[in-house]
């Protein structure tokens, strides 16, 4: 989860600061479905895009999410 959070990060820094809650320790909404799909895509040895839920979030942050999730477990 480390590895796809901080690709993200470097991909599309806006979203990346999306990732947490105010607190800055624990995972909002998009980083809770990172880590999600990085969960999917190891337990089933599956593409994460895939995954057909998106937990209501803009198509262009789940599709930035989920390239992030690939390209971390490559």
């Amino acid at each position: 989860v480390g590895q796809a959070w901080a690709e993200l990060r470097k991909a599309e820094p806006e979203l990346g600061q999306k990732l947490y809650t105010g607190d800055g320790s624990h995972p909002a909404g998009p980083g809770s479905y990172l880590a999600a799909c990085v969960f999917y895509a190891t337990l089933f040895d599956a593409d994460p895009s895939a995954v057909d839920f998106d937990t209501g979030l803009a198509d262009d942050e789940v599709q930035a999410i989920r390239a992030a999730v690939a390209k971390a477990l490559k």
